[in-house]
């Protein structure tokens, strides 16, 4: 649901216009990145992807077998910048008809939550002291080198990076 998202207004409103729009946890910068994988701002082409997915809106809300598209979001109580963000994207999916409901945890919690694999949506950051971003990037860089699957390379990553990496995606 990307596409339903304002980034452009986050950055403006959150952070003053200084950040880089980003889809991906990877610098725009980085030979990891790929121009491809912008996505731009458009409501009309979030709700298409909806109705290809069969899911039906009744002008209240958006449903499929009987089930009503919406979500829960974890995010860190104490950190503010989350917690605005999170706010922005409920406003944002709430325009085309998507509830979210933000769970505002503890750390701790929101952790061993994401751990235990029971979360839907959770809006982390990443904080990676340099030497332990330089042994992500040798992985990475063995991973371009070698051609491994990617997934062998995020069973090197911390235990609560696997479960966000792993959790919908394979």
């Amino acid at each position: 649901m990307i596409y339903a998202l304002n980034r452009e207004n986050m950055i403006s409103k959150i952070y003053n216009g200084n950040a880089t729009l980003a889809n991906l946890p990877i610098h725009s910068r980085s030979y990891l990145y790929s121009s491809e994988w912008y996505t731009e701002f458009n409501v009309d082409k979030a709700k298409q992807i909806l109705n290809n997915a069969d899911f039906v809106n009744d002008g209240k809300k958006w449903t499929k077998n009987n089930t009503r598209l919406q979500f829960t979001l974890l995010v860190n109580e104490e950190n503010e910048e989350l917690l605005k963000v999170a706010e922005i994207i409920k406003d944002n999916l709430a325009e085309i008809l998507i509830p979210i409901t933000i769970k505002k945890m503890k750390m701790d919690a929101m952790q061993k939550a994401i751990e235990k694999g029971d979360f839907e949506l959770a809006l982390v950051s990443i904080d990676i002291k340099n030497n332990e971003l330089n042994t992500y990037k040798m992985e990475l860089d063995k991973l371009r080198n070698t051609n491994q699957e990617l997934y062998g390379s995020i069973q090197k990553c911390p235990k609560i990076f696997r479960k966000l990496f792993t959790k919908y995606s394979w």
